[in-house]
């Protein structure tokens, strides 16, 4: 055998009830060999015949068939030689050729011999038994006739008796032997004639089978192999057979190779019992041969004497040759298929021919599983990829984004683990590290570094192109510093592909398996369309990352700002609301509240604004607020009057500007109370007016007390008491009015004062108005 020795014993083959040292013949051919001796038995007159067959290639004869031993001579020498050599069986019975100087001369010459017992069957058995025979039975002469089947001798019809055998005794023998060898090769003309058409058939329902539809589920498979292994044997009538699968991921599953194992684990290989297992094939055996080479095996002798032989553990089980062909298709070798056969010899062009026709079969069968497992493979790839594509695009961040691609790539080619690593585009400083393994969880590396000088990450970074890693123990240490590492952390097989975004490199993936040759040309191409995808994809959530970063730093401001607005208007004494169309308050502040007299917010928005405005002056408002939402010139300052729910009336000095609200025109409304400040406008007024008509009137007076106290003076007027009279109640008069006057001036002199309202609110204080001041004051 070629497998290794771990242990575990020879589990290449297993006997199917053959056992060593007899002849393996059909029930049909023993039947005829016994058919023989005894009509030769009882032609001739001998008293034992026995017919023997001669093994051409290893020159050596074997009994097949004896007739005379119910003789009761014949038996008491065979208990006797039982006495002597426990477990002696004549049928057991095999010698050389060259056995002795007659037997040698028969087989070379093709001639009958004659002569004692004793010195023609020397060598051939024991020579107590010999003698045993001579004493006990009494043979003393021997006639031996060689047999001439198909043109060569196969063996030879040996007739013992007790006298030295008649001229025509010897003819009867000569006839009865070529009478016999037309038996024989009549019978093997039949027997391979049969054989032929068993052959044909076996071959039709092996192909039949074959060609069927073959699922990838386990059972079907290990029922495929074991059919191709049964017929194999069947067809060459063969004790039985193995068949080796060539390492590949359309049949791993069914002998999973656990990881860390790697090839120590051995190769998928199944017996005609059934039975699979993973058997570790020696490199310089049969099977690795076949399966390197794509060329056949033959060993005529597992006991020596050509390639790959001797193999004891075989020849010990029964196998005495093998052949071991390849399953090829176009060049590729699946696998090997073997038949152990237990006679020794080459089997024969037509058998070969069977067994290659059946290999080829059997290649194609499993070739077809193959596609099937490749186009299945495809398809749930084709699927991982859109959800992995999907996956990375819903990411919120770039972290999972990338944990995501990972994720999905391991799945997609069943590798052990997967690392993804991105860096800055522009300083190639590492960003992030990431490793998701077969447990699917994804583990980051809190300070990710560069990578290392000469690591395929290194190349990928500055620019180098994907990479598959068919082995890395193949990789000379030269080209790849870390093949001691690789092989420490059990990775055998590889894939390095680059990530790219808008012509940059932003990252890398790595994909690891622990079985060499596990990822594949079409792989690669996969694998490097998914990078470029999703790079772009990548590239884009951290975009977003950065942009939604940067809105929600723009909204944190924001409602800072807005906070500090909402303090401001919540605080405001003026009053402010928000009008949408021409009559919908969608706002109001506290101020607003209390300039129309209301206590709760809900009941000003669910009023109509005209509540709260005086008929007289709602339309103008509308007007003003239509024309300004429609971009058409308005008052931006106006007054109006404001009617509360108490009867009163305020009025109110409004401006108002168009705004969007939600996406609708509206109008943000500020307002003020100021009835107090028109009564004052109004007071001031009357006031002013006062003060003029009192200086008129002291302008009028001032001539008439002149005049009045001029007259006083002239003699006409003082020596006329009834005139001095008259004067003096004219000046009195214009005295009197005079100081009504300079008392009414006193009076309208305004004097304001601080009012409880607040600073931007005087009243007049008529007191200090009224009360005389000094020039000084």
């Amino acid at each position: 055998m070629d497998r290794q020795r771990n242990g575990t014993g020879p589990e290449e083959v297993r006997r199917l009830g053959a056992e060593p040292g007899r002849l393996w013949s059909s029930p049909q051919e023993q039947a005829l060999y016994q058919e023989i001796v005894d009509n030769a038995l009882a032609a001739t007159g001998a008293h034992l015949v026995v017919l023997a067959e001669l093994d051409p290639a290893r020159q050596r004869s074997r009994m097949v068939a004896q007739a005379g031993v119910r003789d009761d001579l014949v038996q008491r020498a065979l208990t006797a030689v039982r006495r002597t050599i426990p477990g002696f069986d004549p049928m057991q019975v095999t010698y050389s050729a060259r056995a002795n100087p007659l037997l040698q001369r028969m087989y070379e010459t093709g001639t009958p011999i004659a002569g004692p017992f004793e010195e023609i069957t020397a060598g051939t058995v024991d020579a107590r038994i010999l003698r045993l025979a001579s004493t006990l039975v009494g043979f003393r002469q021997s006639y031996i006739c060689p047999l001439h089947v198909a043109g060569a001798i196969a063996g030879s019809l040996a007739f013992h008796a007790r006298r030295p055998p008649t001229a025509a005794m010897q003819r009867v023998c000569q006839a009865f032997a070529r009478q016999a060898a037309l038996t024989l090769e009549n019978a093997q003309l039949m027997a391979h004639e049969r054989r032929q058409r068993q052959t044909a058939e076996t071959l039709h329902a092996a192909a039949l089978h074959l060609a069927m539809p073959v699922s990838l589920e386990p059972a079907a498979v290990v029922h495929l192999l074991t059919t191709i292994v049964q017929q194999a044997a069947a067809a060459l009538g063969g004790v039985d057979g193995a068949l080796v699968l060539a390492e590949d991921a359309a049949w791993s599953a069914l002998a999973p190779n656990e990881a860390g194992q790697g090839p120590d684990a051995g190769l998928i290989t199944l017996t005609n019992t059934g039975r699979l297992t993973r058997v570790p094939w020696r490199p310089e055996g049969s099977t690795s041969y076949v399966l390197t080479t794509g060329e056949a095996v033959v060993v005529p002798d597992t006991r020596g004497g050509a390639l790959f032989s001797p193999s004891p553990g075989l020849h010990v089980q029964g196998v005495r040759a093998f052949v071991k062909v390849p399953l090829a298709v176009s060049g590729h070798v699946l696998g090997s298929l073997a038949v152990n056969v237990a006679t020794p010899g080459e089997p024969s062009r037509a058998d070969r021919q069977v067994l290659e026709l059946l290999a080829a079969h059997a290649a194609y069968a499993l070739e077809r599983l193959r596609t099937s497992y490749r186009e299945q493979r495809r398809r749930a790839q084709a699927e991982d990829v859109a959800a992995t594509l999907a996956a990375v695009g819903a990411a919120d961040s770039v972290e999972r984004a990338v944990a995501a691609l990972v994720r999905g790539a391991v799945g997609i080619f069943q590798a052990d683990k997967g690392v993804g690593r991105l860096f800055d585009p522009h300083s190639g400083a590492p960003v992030l590290h990431l490793r998701v393994d077969l447990d699917g969880q994804a583990r980051t590396w809190a300070n990710p570094t560069r990578p290392q000088p000469g690591s395929f990450a290194d190349r990928l970074l500055a620019g180098g192109a994907a990479v598959l890693v068919d082995d890395y123990q193949a990789l000379a240490p030269g080209d790849y510093p870390f093949v001691a590492d690789m092989a420490a952390l059990g990775n055998r097989s590889a894939l390095h592909l680059p990530i790219d975004a808008a012509e940059q490199r932003i990252g890398v993936l790595h994909l690891d398996h622990h079985r060499p040759g596990w990822f594949s040309a079409a792989d690669l191409a996969l694998a490097e369309a998914l990078a470029a995808h999703v790079g772009a994809v990548i590239e884009r959530a951290r975009t977003e990352a950065a942009r939604r970063a940067e809105r929600k730093e723009a909204e944190a401001a924001l409602w800072e700002s807005e906070a500090r607005y909402r303090a401001v208007v919540e605080h405001s004494l003026d009053a402010i609301a928000i009008v949408v169309g021409a009559d919908h308050l969608v706002y109001v502040n506290p101020a607003f509240l209390r300039l129309v007299g209301a206590s709760l917010l809900q009941d000003v928005l669910d009023a109509h604004p005209s509540h709260y405005v005086h008929q007289d002056d709602w339309p103008r408002l509308v007007a003003f607020a239509q024309a300004r939402q429609r971009g058409e010139h308005a008052p931006e300052v106006y007054e109006y009057r404001l009617v509360r729910p108490d009867g009163s009336v305020r009025y109110v000095e409004q401006s108002a500007v168009g705004i969007a609200y939600r996406g609708q025109p509206a109008s943000l409304v500020m307002a003020r109370d100021i009835t107090e400040r028109r009564q004052q406008t109004r007071l001031e007024g009357a006031l002013l007016v006062a003060r003029r008509v009192a200086h008129d009137v002291n302008n009028a007076l001032m001539p008439i007390s002149g005049f009045a106290e001029l007259l006083m003076l002239r003699p006409t007027v003082v020596n006329d008491p009834t005139v001095a009279t008259y004067v003096e109640l004219i000046r009195q008069a214009g005295d009197d009015i005079a100081a009504k006057v300079q008392q009414l001036q006193r009076i309208i002199r305004l004097e304001e004062d601080t009012s409880v309202l607040g600073p931007d609110r005087p009243v007049l204080d008529l007191e200090r108005s009224t009360t005389p001041r000094s020039d000084t004051t």
